[in-house]
């Protein structure tokens, strides 16, 4: 399973986080995973960074609950970019 969503970006306003849940037995990495989307998308679509997560929130109708997952990792590329300095 996976989610993109909109997060804050310290240029650019806002730009797109991918939070993937891998499969079992699966140890994907950041640098793996947008190799691969890459092939099928232009490089401005790309989100701007990967995060691996144990499981995503759902909603009571069974869908991925965005709002949730904006409002936890609403800050994660400005502090990434903070950390990086």
């Amino acid at each position: 399973m996976a989610a993109a969503i909109g997060v804050r970006h310290p240029k650019w306003e806002e730009r797109p986080l991918l939070l993937v849940v891998p499969r079992q037995g699966c140890t994907p990495t950041r640098d793996s995973v947008l190799a691969h989307l890459a092939e099928h998308f232009a490089k401005w679509q790309l989100p701007d960074d990967v995060i691996l997560v144990e499981s995503l929130p759902m909603t009571a109708t069974g869908k991925i609950s965005k709002k949730d997952l904006r409002e936890k990792f609403r800050d994660a590329l400005v502090q990434k970019e903070q950390a990086q300095g």
